[in-house]
């Protein structure tokens, strides 16, 4: 996918929600998900956050490059795999564990509510309209230790004092809590930062995506450890049969930065 394809998509998708509401977007989106379920059905693929058979996949940007998406749920390959850890390693929340979604996604977001009482899930971002409530990670307002599983999927690569937000959310979890963390990660370097560049056309050469401010590598694991977490890296590509990789979908071109890999974390 090329970023100035996927700006212009969530641009678009903001003056929608601006227009007729988030619900009403999620409302299309579930509408359309269930004529493509039809549409889309075979025997090919498979969708572990919506359990749909696929033929194929839709795509975000252009099908030679851009991430297969599944057209029913509109999950991603990260999403495919967040879930799908959740569920192969037995980390689902169980009953009266709290949950703390940061930047949700909204299929993620419907599939956890199903599961947790209605007092037990919270979400949080740093823009107004897009969770339940406005939260700058960095320094949360909320007492510590009270959340059992906290989730953030391509969240720490927009924040500049990543850190903080790494110990706020060690704070934020209960004694055994765990934390899912995905980021874009390039598995042969270190993580490249610099405070410097700021303008988004700099960025966006630099690291990928102009609102990003650097591009990690699987050092993030010293980071997770220094906030006081144990870390385990699950990549799809070590963690799944390779007949279960290819029918999930679980990550992108092997050129490209890895979207999916998921650091499990876990509070002392």
């Amino acid at each position: 996918m090329r970023h100035g394809t996927g700006t212009w998509i969530n641009d678009a998708a903001r003056r929608a929600e601006s227009i007729i509401g988030v619900h009403g977007v999620r409302g299309v989106k579930i509408l359309v998900g269930q004529l493509n379920r039809i549409a889309y059905h075979g025997v090919r693929f498979e969708c572990p956050v919506c359990d749909s058979r696929l033929r194929r996949w839709s795509f975000y940007g252009h099908p030679a490059h851009g991430q297969r998406i599944c057209p029913v749920c509109r999950a991603a390959a990260r999403h495919r795999y967040l879930w799908y850890t959740l569920t192969r390693r037995g980390l689902l929340p169980r009953p009266g564990e709290r949950v703390l979604h940061v930047s949700p996604e909204w299929i993620l977001e419907r599939k956890l509510r199903d599961i947790v009482a209605v007092e037990d899930y919270l979400s949080v971002d740093l823009l107004p309209g897009r969770a339940m409530r406005v939260m700058d990670l960095t320094a949360a307002d909320c007492a510590g230790g009270q959340f059992d599983l906290a989730l953030g999927s391509h969240v720490l690569e927009h924040i500049p004092e990543d850190r903080a937000a790494m110990r706020e959310l060690h704070r934020l979890l209960r004694a055994g809590g765990r934390l899912l963390l995905q980021v874009p990660i390039n598995r042969h370097a270190r993580t490249d930062e610099d405070p410097s560049v700021t303008s988004s056309v700099e960025r966006e050469a630099r690291f990928g995506q102009g609102d990003h401010v650097r591009v990690y590598g699987l050092d993030l694991a010293e980071r997770l450890r220094e906030a006081g977490f144990s870390v385990d890296v699950c990549d799809p590509r070590l963690d799944c049969a390779p007949a279960a990789y290819v029918r999930h979908a679980f990550d992108d071109d092997p050129g490209r930065l890895s979207q999916s890999i998921v650091f499990l974390c876990r509070k002392a």
